[in-house]
């Protein structure tokens, strides 16, 4: 016998009550009403109400802005949902336990990480540059390495690279904790080391020692936390015991070179610490330090003190007509005037006092600097009395002091739609490749990389996946670079540690011309 059949249609319909009982407009009115009544009970028992609120006001950048204006970082506040276990499981592999001491983000912090590097030069000439008592500000969000370096291009491959580069680099740090140009010198872990490329600049060992440093700071590691600690904590106690009274740490080989780059890798450890919250918690990590060398203590104090006296010395070496050469007092050249610069500007973000005149003749010295009319190139020496081209040929773009100098003009207060910005970065963009020397890619993708658009989309993928293939894989050199562009000769030491805080561009420091950033104002 067949089951019986139910016919669905012939079911009696079921109404509720309220339907058969109320006229079709009075039931429509009803229900709005509990609408809003539900929606305000909602608001009243919201966990947020009686909370403190953040008020963003939304303005617009312009070149004749005159507060204080600020590029609020992007947080990605989407839950990560992935199936990608292969995914997953690299980026877990990549962060280590560093993570594990990183609080969860609020609203304080999100202020705290600002962009200082969008505000208008006339801040920074008129007083405000390095008055930042009021914010918490600097490089701190460089511990969120991780999140931003796929968002703004890096990829997979490009962030092993950091990696495999910071571990030979921690390999090739002696036990004083310098490094050394000749990589292959001192007592250092690389046991049997046959790592090639010597150097002619192994009496560089502040210059040498304050780059190697840069990487790691780059990518999140001081003196405080993350899992090279105690390499960032040694490489810095050099730096702070070579310094002289005078806050030089100029010296014979590396000269001003010397001194410009180990004032940034103070100012840089200094502008990521100094506001640094669980800093038991962050002692407790464990460090990269197998064999167990002694991690000293650097107090906020004695740091504070290093870096800026050697911003003084910078400050005190200036020549007359705005630049920085070999000697203090020298006329200067656009290379050393780099690295002093980059000095200045994250002294700034650590809150240094730095003289406002100081910034001042830079531009005098870049004006000078300027082949042509407009500043779009860069030469090696400036002289105020040369006769400026209306144009110059695209070889000008090729050579690494105009990316250079358009990278200090972009410092100093240049808008992204000042005329020699926008030609000097369209005619490099045209006539420069990766792989002419780290010195040029270093700078040129600086440049890119503030400016956005579509440049930068060219380059970054090129340079990253260049950089990439031409990696050392194997060996003691496993992780390093030796190559053979201009300036390259420096040595295994420079390429790798050049190659490694070109590759941390996509985190290290916040674009100062972002296509999407919210500019937002701070109230006293």
């Amino acid at each position: 016998m067949s089951a019986p059949t139910i016919d669905i249609y012939e079911t009696p319909p079921v109404r509720f009550w309220l339907f058969a009982a109320l006229p079709g407009g009075m039931l429509s009115a009803v229900v709005h009403l509990l609408l809003v009544v539900a929606l305000a009970f909602c608001v009243l028992v919201s966990n947020d109400f009686g909370q403190p609120q953040v008020n963003l006001e939304i303005v617009h950048l312009t070149e004749d802005a005159d507060e204080e204006l600020f590029e609020l970082p992007a947080v990605d506040l989407t839950p990560v949902e992935s199936d990608d276990l292969g995914m997953a499981e690299m980026l877990s592999e990549l962060d280590g336990e560093q993570e594990a001491f990183i609080p969860a983000p609020n609203a304080t912090e999100v202020l705290g990480e600002v962009n200082i590097l969008a505000l208008p030069a006339s801040s920074m000439i008129s007083g405000h540059f390095g008055d930042n008592k009021k914010r918490k500000v600097g490089l701190t969000f460089r511990h969120r390495r991780r999140e931003r370096a796929l968002e703004y291009g890096a990829s997979l491959e490009s962030e092993r690279a950091v990696d495999l580069a910071l571990d030979w680099l921690h390999r090739h740090q002696r036990r004083n904790g310098s490094w050394c140009f000749d990589h292959r010198s001192g007592d250092h872990r690389c046991r049997a080391c046959r790592c090639s490329g010597t150097s002619s600049y192994s009496a560089a060992t502040n210059g040498s020692t304050g780059l190697a440093i840069l990487p790691f700071l780059g990518a999140g590691h001081t003196h405080l936390r993350g899992h090279y600690r105690g390499t960032v904590a040694r490489g810095l106690r050099y730096l702070i015991d070579a310094q002289k009274p005078s806050g030089s740490l100029h010296e014979t080989s590396g000269n001003m070179y010397s001194h410009g780059i180990a004032t940034l890798a103070l100012c840089e450890a200094l502008a990521m610490t100094q506001y640094a919250e669980n800093v038991v918690a962050n002692l407790q990590q464990p460090s990269a330090d197998p064999d167990l060398w002694e991690i000293p203590t650097i107090e906020p104090s004695e740091l504070l003190l290093a870096a800026q006296r050697g911003v003084d010395f910078i400050a005190s070496a200036q020549g007359s007509a705005g630049g920085w050469r070999y000697q203090p007092k020298e006329r200067g050249d656009t290379s050393v005037v780099g690295w002093q610069l980059m000095a200045l500007i994250s002294a700034h973000l650590a809150g240094l006092q730095i003289d406002p005149k100081t910034i001042v003749l830079v531009e005098n010295y870049l004006d000078a600097a300027a082949l042509d009319q407009i500043g779009s190139a860069y030469g090696y020496q400036g002289t105020s009395t040369k006769r400026k081209k209306k144009s110059v040929g695209a070889g000008s773009y090729r050579v690494s002091t105009t990316p250079i100098g358009l990278l200090s003009r972009m410092y100093t207060g240049w808008h992204r739609q000042t005329k020699g910005l926008q030609v000097g970065v369209s005619r490099m963009s045209k006539s420069a490749t990766p792989g002419r020397g780290m010195y040029f890619d270093y700078y040129a993708t600086q440049v890119f990389h503030h400016y956005r658009g579509p440049e930068w989309r060219r380059w970054h993928v090129k340079m990253r996946d260049s950089l990439v293939r031409r990696q050392a894989k194997t060996g003691t050199a496993s992780g390093s670079w030796m190559l053979k562009g201009q300036w390259d000769e420096a040595g295994r030491l420079y390429c790798t540690a050049m190659a490694a805080i070109t590759l941390e561009v996509y985190y290290r420091y916040q674009p100062i011309y972002s296509e999407d950033a919210v500019q937002v104002r701070i109230a006293p």
